[in-house]
């Protein structure tokens, strides 16, 4: 009927409907004397009967068609003048195709591999490793994008991408291959899941105009709550009579999976040090079962460790930790290999990597105090005994024989930046800031902002830190000076001991045990303590490893160590002097141990950074999906970076490469590892030219490593490792939720379909309603000249007929 549709258009002068557009053709009648249907129905059927009637009454004696063809025109005549009267106009509405609207998941899970056929494509079909995504993409866009253009002939397609919430992904887009290509560039980076939450904002956008139907495909699950769940969009998709279409992605069976991740480690060690490696595995599936994890060097070199755990509940993750002595110096690349279960199809993230460097050199230490208490009797022989360091120790108001009877007493704090700049760590006690020479303090802030030197403040009664304040010192505390103040006396009758925060629990600086199981047990055994100051407030960047248990302040429980970077270096303040309480502990093993391990966290900085001149840093070294990665560069030797003078003054930016380790588990494009690097920027500070800071984004999960693009030292660039990880609750469960998508179906009066069903789905989307593109146009036809004309030739017609039939 195109043909007629065309003429009518023709003879109207109206413009011709456009490709993908339909024309609606409405008759209007617009009299008041009709404006009630009842009376006009009652009305015309009163009229036919009497026309009717009358016809048979005159016409007895002529034949059956001869009466019903009098008849006819009679009431042709009749439907003419009634148009007239009526004032009858004709309508017509420019119409467009139905909508329909695909809602893809891209949600963390989506990466997660399947193994088993699920698609109709070849491609997914190959036998190998493939993510839900891929599922998906493959069957949208099989046949060279085939499906997509059969979507899009019958309806108006509009494609979403969804994890907490929808996106439309084709609102810009006309031609069929950009819209291919921006659903093969589709990432499964979500960091939850909600598909009832996406399916009610893409019901709300199309209210008044609801679509033909929507197709989800989804493994299903909400990550989030029940009831973000696809049923619960139920009542508003019947409500608004759409029909949701659901295509399960995912393998219903339960995926064997070892996930290794959270690696830490020490960046820099000693000759003769273990290197503790300590890292998470989590397990998916096989409860029960036993994990075993081996350490190797990247030459192959190996076993170099093993140690063995029991896989807990789905999803839990177990800690684990291996230790292995360096036999030489130098740099030293270890794999951490988690051994794969038998039926495990995914081992690619059962890899992890840690890159060491192994020193020879001692840590030189320089403890300041004012007296000798009680922490600086027992820390001085413990720090003494330790072959790795180097003491020397100042007392303010020693003895002059002191400094003669003690071989590492100095005699005066060190004047020049010189003598300052030869240590590592600086232990400043409960110290009097008068003591110092006016530029000494200045040079402390100098040596570990940079420098990259160590600082630990450990508090007293008198002077650290409150009488700090108004002096160089005071940028360098982790703590608010303003907000400290002594502990009231009838708090020191109990004692207490420390809890961990979670940044303390994964920070190497507290690990007392060489097994991490055992570590709670142990800060549970330690001997409590009595005397601590007040720190109400922390500052800004400024994380607490330890609080106390009751105490509380305005950035909740009170903190007791607290850590911070400070330009190039670090700071460590300990809240209490009385650490010494720890040797109480059977065995004596934790406060050495401790100390040991502070003066190495503290010294990591200028023993990496400063010895190159460059020091490359990341905020942190575990990030979830979606988190940014701040990378911040440290120019410590004066050099050019950028192409820029010394110091970075120009303002050029410095170039970093961020790569997706192989091994690691998934890359960046959720492609089940492939590496990937990328260029990034980083621009100088305005008010500090030599630090150069910027941030990579839209990272998947996996390991990845970042260096400096350094021309002038190629072979060893400043580097850092971090790890980028799905959040748990989008990893708790990794089966399919088939039981929802086919209640959502059912209930909405839709359909569930399997991914290689999907050509089936296709064909059988209802057509839907055309809907109006546009204000209808009313074309009159009560005063044409063609009704007149038909009315004046049915009116002679019928008049000439009856005259030769010999009717009055």
């Amino acid at each position: 009927m195109d043909w007629l549709r065309s003429w009518f258009e023709w003879y109207f002068r109206l413009d011709p409907a456009a490709p993908g557009q339909g024309t609606a053709w409405d008759l209007v009648l617009r009299s008041s004397w009709f404006s009630r249907p009842a009376v006009l129905w009652t009305g015309g059927i009163a009229l036919a009967g009497l026309v009717v009637a009358a016809y048979l009454r005159q016409t007895r004696h002529l034949s059956l068609l001869q009466r019903i063809g009098l008849i006819a025109l009679r009431f042709a005549a009749l439907a003419l003048i009634g148009l007239a009267l009526t004032e009858a106009a004709l309508q017509v509405t420019r119409t467009g195709l139905p909508f329909i609207a695909v809602l893809i998941d891209t949600s963390g899970s989506m990466g997660l591999p399947d193994r088993a056929p699920t698609t109709a494509s070849p491609a997914a079909n190959s036998g190998t490793s493939t993510t839900r995504l891929q599922s998906a993409q493959a069957v949208l866009l099989d046949r060279e994008g085939e499906r997509l253009r059969e979507l899009g002939q019958r309806h108006r397609l509009r494609l979403y991408e969804f994890s907490e919430s929808a996106n439309p992904i084709n609102a810009e887009l006309d031609s069929p291959q950009a819209l291919a290509e921006a659903v093969r560039g589709l990432k499964p980076l979500g960091l939850s899941t909600r598909p009832g939450a996406a399916l009610k904002e893409v019901l709300e956008e199309f209210r008044g105009v609801p679509p033909t139907a929507i197709v989800l495909l989804s493994d299903g699950v909400a990550s989030t709550s029940e009831a973000d769940r696809a049923s619960a969009a139920v009542d508003l998709a019947r409500q608004m009579s759409v029909p949701v279409l659901t295509v399960p992605v995912g393998s219903d069976r339960p995926v064997l999976d070892l996930q290794a991740y959270d690696l830490l480690a020490e960046d820099v060690i000693l000759l003769g040090d273990p290197a503790a490696l300590s890292f998470r595995v989590r397990p998916h599936g096989g409860s029960g079962r036993p994990i075993e994890a081996e350490l190797w060097s990247a030459d192959g070199t190996g076993p170099l460790a093993r140690t063995q755990e029991v896989a807990s509940q789905e999803g839990q993750p177990v800690n684990m930790e291996l230790s292995y002595v360096p036999p030489a110096e130098g740099e030293l690349e270890l794999l951490v290999k988690v051994k794969p279960w038998t039926e495990e199809q995914e081992t690619e993230n059962n890899v992890l990597r840690k890159r060491i460097q192994v020193r020879r050199e001692k840590i030189r230490v320089l403890l300041v105090e004012r007296l000798p208490r009680w922490e600086f009797r027992h820390l001085k022989p413990v720090l003494e005994r330790d072959d790795s360091i180097e003491l020397r120790t100042v007392l303010q108001e020693s003895d002059p024989e002191y400094v003669q009877e003690d071989r590492t007493a100095l005699p005066r704090f060190p004047t020049t930046t010189e003598e300052l700049f030869q240590y590592d760590v600086v232990i400043l006690g409960d110290v009097d800031p008068e003591y110092f020479n006016p530029q000494s303090l200045e040079h402390l802030r100098e040596f570990v902002r940079e420098r990259g030197g160590g600082l630990l403040m450990v508090a007293g009664p008198r002077f650290n830190p409150a009488a700090f304040a108004r002096t160089p010192l005071e940028t360098l505390s982790p703590v608010e000076l303003d907000a400290v103040r002594a502990p009231e006396p009838t708090s020191l009758l109990n004692g207490f001991r420390m809890e961990r925060t979670i940044e303390g629990r994964a920070h190497p600086l507290l690990r007392l045990t060489d097994s991490g199981t055992s570590a709670d047990a142990a800060w549970a055994e330690l001997p409590p303590m009595y005397w601590f100051l007040e720190c109400r407030r922390r500052k800004a960047g400024a994380q607490a490893l330890t609080v106390h248990p009751q105490a509380r302040g305005e950035d909740g429980k009170l903190p007791l160590i607290v850590w911070q970077r400070f330009g190039a270096g670090q700071v460590l303040f300990h809240a209490t002097d009385e650490l010494w309480q720890w040797r109480r502990q059977p065995g004596d093993s934790f406060y050495p141990r401790y100390w040991s391990q502070a003066m190495r966290a503290l010294s990591r900085a200028k023993l990496l950074g400063a010895s190159r001149g460059v020091q490359l840093t990341t905020d942190r070294t575990a990030y979830h999906v979606g988190d940014p990665v701040r990378i911040r560069v440290q120019v410590l030797d004066g050099r050019s970076l950028g192409g820029g003078t010394a110091g970075g003054a120009t303002g050029k930016p410095a170039q970093v490469i961020v790569e997706a380790r192989p091994g690691g588990g998934r890359g960046g494009d959720g492609s089940g590892g492939t590496p990937r690097r990328e260029t990034i920027e980083l621009a100088p500070r305005p008010d500090t030219p030599q630090l150069y800071e910027g941030t990579a984004a839209g990272l998947g999960a996996g390991t990845y490593r970042v260096w400096l693009a350094d021309p002038t030292n190629p072979e060893s660039p400043p580097a850092a490792e971090f790890q980028v990880e799905l959040p748990n609750r989008e990893l708790q469960q990794r089966g399919v939720d088939r039981a929802d998508l086919a209640r959502t179906a059912q209930q909405t009066r839709g359909k569930m379909y399997e991914l290689e069903q999907f050509d089936r789905l296709v064909q059988e989307i209802p057509r839907g309603q055309p809907i109006a593109l546009a204000a209808a146009e009313r074309i009159p036809l009560w005063n044409r000249w063609e009704l007149f004309t038909l009315l004046l030739l049915v009116l002679g017609t019928e008049w000439l007929w009856r005259q030769r039939l010999g009717l009055t």
